[in-house]
């Protein structure tokens, strides 16, 4: 994994567990339909504080999860402590030990990206059984077009002059086609399943600026750009009823691993 932002994760760890967020139900219900009835075996790349580890602990699976960072991995082990079938291992998914057994599944939220282009498919067939399945998803900012939206793009420009993206970023619709075109293009995966949950949440002005000090590019920007951008969204955000609807779209791909 991208070893600057695993350190820069770890260093906001405290915050990211409390502001990042979590998964929609039905995203979880509809990966758990490729695991075994009797509980299966999980190994999980990059599961920062637990945010989706809790949401499939409960079920009685047996969950690896792994994360590089070891104030998020401390914090996820002490979250999941009660469930005696979930360890956490700190460690990335590239320097991690294959085991022996392989497992039903391995399931990455919010985190395949950062995983090394070259092992990301070929560890990750080489960790599953046969019959096995990959299953990776990321809350996605919904495509949005509306006055609060160009406001808010407005200071970015200003601000961060499109280091976030947000100028030219992709629509949903590219952006899932282009992770399909990824996973079928290392042919170690049968048809890939791409799903979209949407979602939103209420979040106030403080609760939203510590979200977006979660983010690699707002935490590394220069503090003059940042005091900045923070300021014009604060302005914005008051003007707004004192917060943003925030609207997520959860996509979900799943594959099996190709049968030679």
């Amino acid at each position: 994994m991208h070893l600057l932002s695993s350190r820069i994760f770890d260093e906001v760890a405290e915050r990211y567990d409390a502001v990042r967020p979590t998964y929609p139900i039905e995203l979880r219900d509809a990966v758990a339909a490729y695991l075994p009835a009797g509980g299966g075996r999980i190994l999980e790349i990059g599961c920062g504080t637990g945010q989706a580890t809790s949401l499939f602990a409960p079920l009685g699976h047996s969950i690896l999860a792994l994360e590089p960072g070891p104030r998020l991995a401390a914090l996820a082990a002490k979250k999941l402590q009660t469930y005696a079938g979930v360890a956490v291992e700190t460690v990335t998914f590239e320097e991690w030990d294959l085991v022996k057994e392989p497992f039903d599944m391995v399931l990455s939220a919010t985190a395949f990206h950062w995983v090394h282009p070259e092992i990301r498919y070929i560890k990750t067939v080489r960790a599953l059984k046969e019959d096995g399945t990959l299953a990776i998803f990321w809350n996605v900012p919904a495509d949005e077009e509306n006055t609060l939206s160009r406001e808010i793009q407005k200071v970015y420009d200003q601000h961060m002059h499109g280091n976030s993206g947000r100028s030219i970023r992709q629509p949903l619709h590219r952006r899932i086609q282009a992770w399909v075109d990824e996973i079928d293009r290392s042919a170690l995966f049968g048809p890939v399943a791409a799903s979209q949950f949407p979602w939103s949440e209420w979040l106030p002005t403080d609760r939203y600026l510590q979200l977006l000090e979660t983010y690699s590019d707002h935490y590394t920007l220069p503090e003059t750009n940042k005091r900045r951008l923070y300021d014009g969204l604060t302005d914005i955000l008051e003007r707004n009823g004192g917060g943003i609807q925030k609207a997520y779209v959860a996509t979900l791909y799943t594959m099996r691993k190709r049968l030679r």
